[in-house]
């Protein structure tokens, strides 16, 4: 868990394999999970429902040359500097649900 306003929780380290249409695969992932994804200038942004840990989630997946570079779950509301766990479960869910949505080339 990192200690910042808001609250986050991010990855730059994860396989990626050959053939795989990530951004494709991650919307899918993602709509799968029910956070609502849409593509934006730098990437995929999801937001998970507020719940009784927090007021929800923004998940920023940021794509570079093609490909995932940067998965980052932050609590939506920006005052918020402890997010008990959330930000990083929500992480794992996206990668353990993934290769299920794998989309080849």
């Amino acid at each position: 868990m990192a200690f910042g306003f808001p609250a986050y929780h991010e990855v730059t380290n994860f396989d990626i394999p050959a053939g795989v249409d990530m951004p494709q695969s991650m919307m899918s992932t993602l709509r799968e999970l029910g956070w609502g994804p849409s593509f934006d200038a730098n990437g995929i942004i999801a937001t998970t429902s507020a719940n009784l840990r927090s007021w929800g989630e923004r998940i920023i997946v940021t794509i570079s040359e093609g490909t995932i570079s940067k998965i980052r779950s932050e609590c939506s509301l920006a005052t918020q500097c402890v997010d008990y766990g959330k930000n990083q479960k929500n992480i794992e869910r996206i990668l353990s649900e993934l290769p299920k949505h794998y989309v080849h080339y």
